[in-house]
């Protein structure tokens, strides 16, 4: 799966697609630089908590892929 994002440099327009797996890794990686700033006290924004959100809803995901696989196999005839 790809996304596109709609990028501007001054006047010009430009789409780009992307992995969906890179975004989230990028996203994770500034997400990581936005937590070391909230330590330094340099920024209000919690990046702690959306790593925190990511996480959850990363787990989340294992389980209820791990659930939906045993479900699949035992209901194989």
């Amino acid at each position: 799966m790809k996304l596109g994002f709609l990028l501007r440099y001054w006047w010009r327009f430009q789409w780009i697609r992307l992995p969906a797996w890179f975004v989230f890794v990028l996203w994770i990686l500034f997400q990581a630089v936005g937590a070391w700033e909230q330590v330094a006290g340099i920024s209000a924004v919690s990046s702690f908590a959306h790593l925190g959100g990511a996480t959850v809803g990363f787990v989340t995901w294992l389980v209820w892929r791990s659930s939906s696989q045993s479900v699949a196999r035992t209901s194989s005839p």
